[in-house]
């Protein structure tokens, strides 16, 4: 199944270049939108057929504004009524097809790039260490090696208060995706040949 998700705009609906038809989702219907633009976006589209063919070029069309929540039943609806039975790709348990650990450093980076200043964070870099189950807690020991003892010292903050305040907000958006009690400890270093 193909989606196109676009701001209603004549010019970039006519340059899509589709091989098969479209759910067409138009983002950003609110008020603001000039109504008789909106209208005549929707004749368009709705008679817009794919190249070298008469098919057309969006399956159906909805117009919706998420943030207002409208349009999204519609849509969710039709989606829906429009899948097709099938195994399971994922056990229900599963909350992301990547692995724990991969989820765990992804999300201990994302934090990187929330709290730390430009370009730092790319320099950054993670690996697990340990994991370690008791009752039902996980805890991961995580390495993270800066380029150099200045940076360090950026990533530990005042009295590791930077560090900590990173190192939680990781726990917390980890128990949220996984519904699992993780505890990480960090264990900083310096590279000792920096790239």
């Amino acid at each position: 199944m193909c989606f196109a998700l676009i701001w209603p705009s004549l010019p970039l609906a006519s340059s899509l270049t589709l091989d098969a038809a479209c759910l067409l989702l138009l983002r950003k219907q609110t008020d603001l939108l000039d109504p008789k633009l909106v209208e005549e976006f929707l004749v368009f589209a709705a008679s817009a057929t794919l190249p070298d063919s008469n098919q057309a070029r969006f399956e159906a069309i909805y117009p919706m504004a998420a943030r207002a929540l409208k349009g999204l039943e519609v849509f969710q609806e039709d989606l829906l009524a429009r899948s097709k039975p099938g195994d399971w790709e994922f056990h229900s348990s599963q909350a992301s097809e990547q692995s724990l650990g991969a989820l765990i450093l992804e999300t201990l980076r994302e934090q990187f790039y929330v709290h730390l200043n430009k370009e730092l964070p790319y320099t950054l870099k993670q690996r697990i260490e340990e994991v370690s189950q008791v009752d039902g807690q996980l805890n991961v020991l995580i390495q993270v090696t800066t380029r150099s003892q200045s940076q360090l010292r950026i990533v530990i903050g005042k009295q590791g208060a930077m560090l900590r305040r990173m190192v939680q907000a990781a726990e917390a958006r980890l128990r949220d995706q996984t519904g699992k009690s993780i505890t990480l400890r960090v264990k900083l270093a310096v590279a000792s040949h920096p790239k």
